[in-house]
């Protein structure tokens, strides 16, 4: 195994983003939350950073976080309409959780 030259973010939903998915579903059935842990869980490639710049891996992820609640919210209902209007950096943080991996192999 040898080193790869990237970061992740595991990027996990939370309870609120539930309510919202739950509120706004288009199979008229309510999901757990632990179907959310296993089903809409993912994981977002960045540029490589060590522990000791995690502050920067946090700032790339908030820059990002647009794109990221976007894909998240379309992926459960494409209908703009449904979503909040505020998708913030802070909303996204109360919505997701955020784990960084900082050393990955191959």
């Amino acid at each position: 195994m040898k080193p790869v030259n990237n970061s992740i973010a595991i990027i996990r939903p939370k309870r609120h983003f539930m309510k919202w998915a739950n509120v706004n579903t288009l199979d008229e059935c309510e999901f757990s939350f632990e179907y959310f842990l296993e089903h809409h869980s993912f994981a977002v490639s960045m540029p490589y950073y060590d522990i000791l710049s995690r502050n920067q891996a946090k700032r790339y992820i908030n820059f990002h976080s647009g794109l990221i609640f976007d894909h998240q919210l379309k992926d459960w209902n494409p209908d703009e309409n449904t979503w909040p209007a505020d998708r913030s950096s802070e909303l996204f943080m109360k919505w997701f959780t955020v784990e960084y991996v900082y050393d990955l192999v191959e």
